[in-house]
């Protein structure tokens, strides 16, 4: 049997609105919650949740309160009637789309449901590709680029460090263009792998950020940790030892590796973040490569 899609419905009275819900029962389950912060919860925790519906009375708070969180996830707002002026707010504060139960018959209401999930579904397979090199099978750039917010965002919630790690390849242009770029290619895959499996916690995130370059996240690992983990990733990527005679310096490929940490605040961004990170591994060529440089920002 089909696992049916999870309906996150916020509402205030677990009786209101019975008669959608039932409707929608044989296609959808429904997990009834009454607060704000549970919504958050869920979404921190990866819980199932495919569509969020409310009928709270403060609809446009709680889009202002949670729809950052719930990027990619239609949010339906259900009341008996709406304005202009209310569909206009409640749209720019984050809503998917206004149910007026007054207005529209039940029959509208499960189609435009079901086709908003439909939507969902497919944007999430696209996603998926989007979000996943194909050469190496760690996490893309886009990928990358949606998880660095949404990490940043939880970090500042709980107070949690943030680092960062920027690891390129030494020499990788002479390389590939002595050696071919089959044999390139895999040299991409091995340090990828090598690299995904030294992040070892559930939280830690691997991506290509650029050719032959590869970016980790560390969420909750502060500067002397993640220093540590680069330099044990630059001992790894030598033990591997991938033969390179057109280097400059050695004869085997190395990596070079910038590392950034900071604590996430409410008027920061990781732009910096990602800034301190770049310089810091241009240091790191700079001064010859195969090494680490690290700063706290």
């Amino acid at each position: 049997m089909a696992k049916r899609p999870t309906i996150v419905f916020v509402t205030e009275k677990t009786d209101k609105n019975a008669v959608l819900r039932e409707a929608l029962a044989a296609e959808f389950k429904f997990q009834l919650v009454s607060d704000f912060d549970e919504v958050l919860s869920m979404v921190e925790a990866k819980r199932a949740m495919d569509l969020v519906i409310t009928d709270t009375h403060k609809p446009r708070i709680f889009c202002e309160y949670c729809a950052d969180a719930l990027i990619g996830i239609p949010i339906l707002i259900v009341a008996d009637q709406f304005s202009d002026d209310d569909v206009h707010q409640l749209l720019a504060a984050g809503a998917t789309d206004c149910l007026s139960l007054a207005g529209d018959s039940l029959f509208l209401h499960e189609a435009r449901i079901r086709n908003h999930y439909d939507n969902k579904r497919k944007t999430d397979i696209l996603g998926k590709v989007a979000k996943f090199d194909r050469l190496t099978s760690v996490t893309s750039r886009d990928g990358f680029n949606e998880a660095i917010d949404i990490e940043w965002r939880r970090s500042v919630r709980e107070y949690n460090t943030l680092s960062l790690l920027l690891i390129q390849v030494d020499e990788f242009d002479s390389f590939a263009e002595n050696y071919g770029i089959g044999v390139a290619n895999n040299c991409l895959k091995r340090i990828a792998q090598l690299i995904d499996h030294s992040c070892l916690r559930a939280a830690d995130l691997v991506a290509r950020y650029d050719e032959n370059v590869f970016i980790c996240s560390l969420p909750g690992t502060d500067l002397q940790k993640a220093m540590l983990l680069a330099e044990r990733i630059l001992e790894a990527v030598a033990s591997l030892n991938i033969k390179h005679d057109f280097a400059a310096n050695g004869d085997r490929v190395t990596v070079s590796i910038g590392c950034s940490s900071t604590d996430p605040h409410q008027d920061g961004n990781y732009h910096e973040l990602l800034q301190e990170l770049e310089d810091e591994l241009e240091q790191a060529q700079v001064e010859g490569g195969n090494q680490v440089q690290g700063i706290g920002v």
